[in-house]
């Protein structure tokens, strides 16, 4: 059986057009990009479109540094530059009989790269952003009171509950048992907490940051009557509020000891952006142009 590793691995047989012709292209690409992730010595970013089947790929070294480009937070201001050397750093552009496989080993002699274009220089610029390091709803830029002045959250960050988890990495910042993203009534339809806060007891501070939500002077993650954690479905029968659960109504005034705090368990998204510079494809030349972006999710639990 003949296999074929995503073309680009084994592509050196492959060549281009060589009848001499300029020919004048427009990629229009998504920039959606996607990542081979099979192969331990390379990372395969593309970006692919079916008609017509056409694809761009950037091929870069696998190691520590280039895989911290997709789990580090990379200012734009002062981005990761990689250069294009046609070896190591590799660019290209491609085009095909049909659709191509990315990413698994395949056998499909169907499939024919009818045009192959590799930039033998240039340099990439690689940032990555993340917008909400614990995904509560709240920009991790609004979760640090900043009283170091310089804008970032990781340093002298604020700890509203004080149990070693800095706000803007800590799924419930006050420690209730109710997730911040929960504490919200979403009025503006934002799911952001922070904006137009909601503050059920009145005394300027918002829920998600107050751990006696309703004002009763009973902490909010010993009002779970039923103890499951899910404060929303513990209602007082007796009380006039009937369908307002008991941590937001304030006639509500037992006591249930336990509270276990919740796991601190959440989803954090880093979305890397990639700028080619001063590439010249062959058929096509670019100054600058922007890639794409490449979003990587994993759940962080502690």
């Amino acid at each position: 059986m003949r296999y074929l590793v995503l073309f680009f691995f084994t592509g050196l047989f492959f060549s281009s057009c060589d009848d001499g012709d300029i020919v004048t292209v427009e990629l229009e690409f998504d920039k959606e990009l996607d990542r081979c992730d099979n192969n331990t010595d390379q990372f395969l970013i593309y970006d692919l479109i079916t008609d017509p089947s056409e694809s761009l790929s950037l091929i870069i070294p696998r190691n520590p540094n280039t895989e911290a480009l997709f789990i580090t937070e990379i200012p734009e201001a002062t981005p990761v530059e990689l250069t294009i050397d046609a070896n190591n750093v590799r660019f290209l552009y491609r085009t095909y009989n049909s659709e191509p496989t990315f990413c698994d080993v395949i056998d499909n002699p169907e499939v024919v790269i009818t045009g192959n274009y590799e930039a033998n220089d240039g340099t990439v610029e690689v940032w990555t952003e993340v917008e909400d390091f614990d995904n509560d709803g709240i920009p991790s830029a609004d979760e640090d009171e900043d009283l170091d002045g310089d804008s970032d959250p990781a340093t002298n960050p604020t700890d509203t509950d004080g149990d070693g988890i800095p706000n803007y990495l800590d799924q419930d910042d006050d420690n209730d048992n109710v997730p911040t993203i929960d504490e919200d009534n979403d009025d503006d339809g934002d799911s952001n907490p922070f904006t137009n806060a909601r503050d059920t007891d009145g005394d300027t501070v918002p829920d998600y940051l107050d751990k006696d939500d309703d004002g009763d002077m009973i902490d909010t993650r010993f009002e779970d009557a039923n103890g499951n954690q899910n404060l929303f479905d513990d209602l007082d029968l007796e009380s006039p509020n009937l369908n307002t659960p008991r941590f937001l109504d304030p006639e509500a005034t037992e006591t249930f000891e336990g509270g276990a705090l919740r796991s601190n368990s959440y989803t954090i998204q880093f979305t890397t952006n990639f700028v080619i510079n001063e590439v010249d494809l062959q058929i096509i030349r670019y100054e600058r142009l922007f890639f794409g972006s490449f979003v990587n999710s994993f759940t962080v639990t502690n």
